[in-house]
């Protein structure tokens, strides 16, 4: 701070932050007086501008008062005061702009007064934010601060420095503490290694397993993560207690790029988690869901966190297999088509390089007028070219992620039943879902159409697929709350008028 001029119009700011962090709220406080002072004139000017350079000046003003709020929290001995402190940042944050920078100012500065643990639904919020803005390299700090103040947490709880807790969070931090110890004596780090040793390939495992000691290598002293490894992340996930986590991790995992990885670690997480609670997904029906009564987590029981979760990560285990099922097919069938369309003309290419050879060598020999008369069938030679260029470069570009080849191998024919039977678990699981019910009946819905199409609506498609599409749709219309729900009532109108000659269908809507 010293570095900073005098007149710097955030060193006040900064210098209450630091104040605050220290503990000492008077001189915070006083630093927040001269910056709201220095900042008075400029916030009046920026009245008139554009809503883009407003806020940020609003936004400075919300973070002095959010300031001498935290200092209020440390300094207070009311838990209600505390509590209703917590509830204004949260509706604050969760109704304000949604920018990546300034969320992780606001969560840094809630930091002290809240530890991130204990505000882990807008950590989270904040998290899946900047991994759907493409900001990386923040979301995987963030996720590192947080499994830090978790294993923090569980230490503070052995060594007696909170104090009194209950028998449960003293059982939780035994259990992390010897899950903890018994990783770092195995050096058990979590990898696709075991299922990739299954296949037999002896050069894959000795080039994933060169590539694993590469990324293990790369981790400090400190057991700090560089810029590119998520190894220690990766062994530390393992370890939370806390389920939001792991669907919060796996999807940031997928969307860089490290899909077999991330749905190896939610497949034993999933069965891990159905353990806990008692679910079997062969006999999904026979689960009692118990509702979460509350809108937050942080608020639910053990086991309806872990069932909330759990119906996540099977609502994006059938979606992240329906990605896989398109993608492989649709690269298969244009490869079809590309083989169909050489066969049927198998001398077409051969034809095209022998004109394109001719051409070349009769160039310089050709009179005027032999090459006005063959103009336009070199026109047509080089288009023939460009074509068979064009189609040669598709050839190497429609490669099908390696990732998703492995899956959908791994699945095999039982891919489609493994869609719908992750769907359905999702919606046993939390059953006042709208997005679980959608998800299921839309598929259902695309799946009666492609039997539609050919001609082969059976009894059987019909209790199989449109049936279920039509308790979904009708499910979902009643648990969204909102006057959006016009395509799902669209859709249900689709399917009753297309097979209403169907018993089964007309009770189905009855």
């Amino acid at each position: 701070m010293s570095k900073l001029p005098e007149d710097a119009k955030d060193k006040s700011i900064y210098t209450a932050l630091l104040l605050a962090q220290k503990g000492q709220y008077d001189e915070a406080t006083r630093h927040i007086q001269l910056a709201r002072e220095q900042m008075q004139g400029s916030l009046i000017s920026y009245i008139s501008e554009p809503y883009s350079r407003g806020y940020r000046q609003v936004f400075r003003s919300q973070m002095m008062t959010e300031l001498e709020e935290a200092i209020t929290y440390k300094t207070v001995a009311h838990d209600e005061q505390k509590a209703v402190i917590v509830k204004m940042w949260r509706q604050r944050f969760l109704h304000g702009k949604r920018d990546v920078g300034m969320w992780l100012k606001l969560l840094r500065l809630h930091s002290i007064a809240v530890r991130p643990l204990h505000d882990i639904d807008e950590w989270i919020k904040f998290i899946n934010s900047s991994r759907s803005a493409g900001q990386m390299t923040i979301a995987r700090n963030a996720i590192f601060q947080l499994l830090q103040d978790e294993a923090n947490y569980y230490r503070e709880i052995l060594n007696g420095e909170l104090g009194a807790v209950t028998p449960q969070l003293l059982s939780q931090a035994k259990n992390y503490a010897s899950l903890k110890a018994l990783a770092i004596e195995q050096q058990e780090q979590f990898s696709p290694m075991r299922q990739i040793a299954i296949t037999g390939n002896v050069s894959m495992v000795e080039s994933a397993s060169a590539a694993w000691e590469r990324r293990l290598n790369r981790i400090g002293q400190d057991g700090k993560p560089d810029a590119l490894n998520n190894v220690s992340l990766d062994n530390a996930i393992c370890l939370t207690r806390l389920p939001s986590m792991v669907y919060m991790y796996v999807k940031y995992k997928w969307t860089t790029n490290e899909c077999r990885e991330a749905f190896q670690m939610m497949e034993m997480f999933i069965e891990t988690f159905s353990k806990r609670i008692g679910f079997d997904l062969n006999n999904a029906k026979a689960y009692n869901a118990k509702a979460i009564t509350a809108n937050r987590l942080s608020h639910a029981g053990e086991e309806s966190r872990t069932a909330y979760c759990l119906s996540r990560l099977y609502n994006k285990r059938a979606e992240w297999l329906t990605q896989v099922q398109q993608e492989t097919s649709f690269l298969a069938q244009k490869a079809h088509e590309r083989a169909k369309w050489k066969s049927s003309d198998p001398a077409r290419l051969n034809q095209v390089n022998y004109k394109s050879a001719l051409s070349s060598k009769r160039r310089g020999r050709r009179s005027s007028v032999a090459r006005l008369n063959n103009v336009h069938s070199n026109r047509k030679a080089r288009a023939t070219d460009a074509t068979s260029a064009s189609i040669s470069s598709s050839e190497s570009d429609d490669q099908v992620n390696p990732d998703f080849e492995f899956l959908y191998r791994q699945h095999g024919d039982r891919i489609g039943e493994a869609i719908l039977e992750s769907y359905r678990a999702a919606t046993v699981l939390d059953n006042k879902w709208y997005k679980a019910w959608h998800s299921l009946a839309l598929h259902n819905y695309f799946e009666a159409k492609k039997y539609a199409k050919n001609a082969r609506v059976t009894n059987q498609v019909i209790k199989r697929y449109v049936v279920p599409a039509i308790h979904g749709f009708s499910r979902a219309i009643m648990l969204f709350k909102e006057d959006t729900t016009l395509q799902d009532t669209l859709r249900l109108l689709t399917v009753w008028f297309s097979y209403s000659s169907h018993e089964s269908v007309v009770q189905a809507v009855i």
